[in-house]
C-alpha cells in the first residue's frame, strides 16, 4: 500500500506494510488520487501534518529494514528531539561505537524513511550540515523549520527561535 501527497517539501510517496511505514520516496510526479484505497486515512493525515511541519511524526509507526548496525543508528536518530542536533561522532558514541563515525554517516545516507527517522538533525562536528540523501535544500528547509540558522556555506550557526 502506498500514499502520495504534496507537502511543502515536495511530492511524497509513503509505503505502508499494513502495520508501519517502510519507506518514504520523494517523487517528481503523482497526486493524492494515486494513493491506494486501503491506505489508512489516519496515517495519511499524520504524514501530511508531519511533512508540512505541523506535527513531529514520532507517533507514526516506522519499520525500516537495514543491517543491524543501520537499524541501531536509525533507532538512536528517532530519539533526537525536535529542535536538537547531534553530530555524527556524538551519535556514534551514543550507540556505543565511538570509532564508527563514518559508518554512522553512511547509515544516515541509507535511511529509507526521511523526516520520520530525522537524520536531518545529524550534522558534522564542525557544525556543517553534512550531506542529505534527499538534497541539501530539503535539509536546510527541515533545519530552518526547527529553528536553526544555516549560512550560505552550510554552517549551522544558532537557533533562530
Amino acid at each position: 500500500m502506498h500514499a502520495v501527497f504534496s507537502s511543502s517539501l515536495g511530492v511524497i510517496t509513503a509505503h505502508w506494510s499494513g502495520a508501519a511505514i517502510t519507506r518514504i520516496d520523494w517523487a517528481d510526479h503523482g497526486t493524492p488520487k494515486d494513493t491506494t484505497p486501503d491506505f489508512p486515512s489516519t496515517v495519511y493525515a499524520a504524514l501530511q501534518a508531519c511533512f508540512d511541519g505541523r506535527e513531529e511524526g514520532a507517533d507514526i509507526p516506522v519499520s525500516a529494514t537495514g543491517t543491524p548496525f543501520q537499524e541501531t543508528v536509525w533507532a538512536a536518530i528517532r530519539r533526537i528531539p525536535r529542535g536538537h542536533l547531534m553530530t555524527y561522532s556524538a551519535l556514534a558514541e551514543a550507540i556505543g561505537n565511538s570509532r564508527s563515525t563514518r559508518a554512522v554517516a553512511n547509515a544516515c545516507g541509507a535511511n529509507p524513511c526521511a523526516v520520520l527517522i530525522p537524520c536531518h538533525r545529524v550534522i558534522r562536528r564542525n557544525q556543517g550540515i553534512g550531506g542529505y540523501a534527499w538534497g541539501l535544500s530539503r535539509k536546510r528547509q527541515l533545519l530552518a523549520r526547527e529553528g536553526w540558522v544555516v549560512t550560505d556555506q552550510g554552517i549551522v550557526l544558532s537557533r533562530g527561535i
